[in-house]
Order: C-alpha cells, then sequence, then structure tokens
C-alpha cells in the first residue's frame, strides 16, 4: 500500500518534482530548447522548441491527472558589469482539482486529509528567469556554470467552496499553495555546469511562502548528476530535500529522483542549410543539440 502511494504522488507531481535542470542550459533556466527540438522523459514535461526563443511544455502522462499548460520565451539579452544576462518568462495554466481529490481519496491523513473540500480551481503559474554564464565560452571552451534567478507567483481561481488544506506533508505544500487568499511566491536560485564531456551536474534551491508573515513556508533543494550516451539520451540521478515550517512545526524529508530523457529533432534541416555553426542570439552552447 505504501509502495502504491509513493508511485501516485510521483505521478501526480512529476511536473514539480523534475524541476531541475536534466539537460543543461533549458529545463529550468531562461534559455529554450532550440527551434523543432523535443525532449521527452518519463518524469519532467515533454518540451517543444516552436522557436527558438519559445518553448511550450506538457506532459503526457499527468495530463491525465493534472491537465497543464506552459510556455517559457526568451525576451532579450543585456549587458550589465560587462556580462551577459539572459531574461525569459515562464506561464504555465493548470487544474490541480483532479491531482488533489485523488491524493485526499486515498484517505492517507499523511497526505491530505480526506475532509479537505477540493473546489474546481484554475490555476496559473507566472515567473520571471534570468540566466548568466559564470564562466563565457571562448574559442578554447564552451560555456559553462550557468546561474539562474527565478521569482513567481502563483495564484487561481476558485469556483465552489473550499476549505484551506491542513497540510500534513511538505510534499503537498508546493500544490495546496493556491488554495489560500494569500498570495502564493517563490523564488529560487539554480547552478548547473559540465562535469567532463560526458557529465553534468546541478543543484538548486528555492523557497516557497504564503502570504508575507512568514506562518507557511517551505525551502526545498534538488542536487544531482546527469550523464548523456550519444546526443539523444540522457539519464539523472539525484536527490529532493524539503524543511519547511507547517501548523506550528518544522518538518524535514528526502526523496530520491531519478529520470530518463531522449531528443529529437522533428523538422529536418535543407540540404543547403547546414547550418554548421549556428550564432543565433538565443542559441544554448548544449552538445546535445546537434543531430
Amino acid at each position: 500500500m505504501k509502495f502504491k502511494i509513493v508511485l501516485l504522488i510521483i505521478f501526480i507531481f512529476s511536473i514539480t518534482l523534475a524541476q531541475a535542470q536534466n539537460q543543461l542550459w533549458t529545463q529550468g533556466t531562461a534559455h529554450t530548447l532550440s527551434k523543432h527540438r523535443l525532449s521527452v522523459s518519463l518524469l519532467k514535461p515533454t518540451r517543444f522548441g516552436l522557436t527558438h526563443r519559445t518553448e511550450l511544455q506538457a506532459h503526457p502522462l499527468a495530463f491525465f491527472a493534472m491537465p497543464h499548460l506552459a510556455i517559457k520565451h526568451a525576451w532579450v539579452e543585456k549587458i550589465f558589469f560587462k556580462r551577459k544576462f539572459l531574461f525569459s518568462s515562464y506561464h504555465g495554466i493548470y487544474y490541480p482539482t483532479l491531482a488533489l481529490n485523488l491524493t485526499r481519496k486515498r484517505n492517507n491523513e499523511k497526505l491530505l486529509p480526506i475532509t479537505t473540500q477540493v473546489p474546481q480551481l484554475l490555476a496559473f503559474r507566472n515567473e520571471l528567469r534570468v540566466s548568466h554564464f559564470l564562466k563565457p565560452s571562448t574559442s578554447c571552451k564552451r560555456a559553462n556554470q550557468l546561474l539562474t534567478l527565478r521569482l513567481g507567483i502563483k495564484n487561481a481561481f476558485s469556483f465552489g467552496a473550499s476549505s484551506p488544506p491542513i497540510i500534513v506533508q511538505p510534499i503537498m505544500f508546493r500544490e495546496t499553495m493556491v488554495f489560500f487568499p494569500e498570495p502564493a511566491w517563490y523564488a529560487g536560485l539554480d547552478f548547473d555546469a559540465h562535469l567532463n564531456q560526458t557529465f553534468n551536474y546541478f543543484i538548486d534551491i528555492d523557497y516557497h511562502s504564503i502570504g508575507w508573515k512568514w506562518k507557511q513556508w517551505a525551502v526545498e533543494s534538488k542536487m544531482g548528476i546527469m550523464g548523456y550516451s550519444g546526443r539523444r539520451m540522457s539519464a539523472m540521478i539525484g536527490a529532493k530535500l524539503s524543511y519547511s515550517k507547517l501548523l506550528n512545526e518544522n518538518k524535514f524529508y528526502a526523496l530520491p529522483i531519478a529520470d530518463i530523457s531522449w531528443t529529437f529533432r522533428i523538422k529536418r534541416r535543407k540540404e543547403k542549410e547546414l547550418e554548421l555553426f549556428p550564432k543565433g542570439l538565443f542559441e544554448h552552447e548544449s552538445w546535445d543539440l546537434t543531430d
């Protein structure tokens, strides 16, 4: 029974559990997937590069438990203090009612009390991202050590009666923030880097809060290593940690995470368009983006 509950949690919250940047320079950063590139993962959202600046995201499996759609757009690259910063925004719309009801009906008080009234919610997530390479590319080396700052808010339109959930487990905090009338906001810092030609590593930290009085909050962190097999397949293994203050008591939990991803180019280049060295403003320097 406990094993089934764990599988349910991983399935329902796959969209938020796997936000770490399994493919360097794209997932979780201001950079977007290259044009006509498709990235498919077991747990992370499927991503498609609509243009070199715009990326669409949705998870085919989790969509049946939590219908959702997200778009990320790279707006502008600016130079401050002789360093380049890329600014982008992320906008998502999702319907969390179904997923929360599935969790509540498991009748497990450790996750979400069955007495919680789950209304019809249409939730929105809006986020600003700024990315900067600590080590810019040179004639001999590719860019490395990407630092990303993320600031976001969550809000929802509620249809019908509801009762604020008694959040008993930190794993439920991110998805129940939109229940409360106070503003739900978060801030995060991500770091991605090449370890060598085969492996990359990442670490990020996020602070989530309901309102501005610091009554209910959670600090989450993800860290891990990903490796590449050829140019299309990658695998990641790591851990997710959380420390939170819920119901006037502090709680901690740790959860292992793992994922496998495949990337494809949907539209082939024309024969005359060799594009051996693409130099577009929003092109990210990722070695797995060439066919």
